[in-house]
């Protein structure tokens, strides 16, 4: 039976003389969990802004020097992997 769907596989935020900074999520369910103020909305509102919304996220401290998001996600249906980037000012996705 063919698969449908995506699969998160990884979210980063890249810039100019920046190490990555990346989250990587494993099949099945996935929880991001910690203290208050440690960037679990940071990185909500940074995947629900790579599938399209028109909000950026909130900038947060952590984030500075960092220009750009990029979602890798593993689509089930083609069984291949993709890469989705976006600039975090909100210009374009693609």
């Amino acid at each position: 039976m063919t698969q449908i769907g995506f699969r998160i596989r990884r979210l980063a935020l890249t810039g100019p003389g920046m190490q990555d900074a990346e989250l990587f999520f494993e099949d099945g369910l996935n929880v991001i969990s910690g203290p208050s103020d440690t960037g679990k909305t940071f990185a909500f509102q940074c995947i629900d802004f790579m599938l399209g919304a028109s909000t950026p996220p909130k900038s947060i401290p952590e984030a500075a020097g960092y220009d750009t998001l990029q979602l890798d996600i593993h689509d089930c249906r083609l069984d291949r992997e993709l890469s989705l980037s976006r600039s975090l000012k909100g210009a374009s996705l693609c």
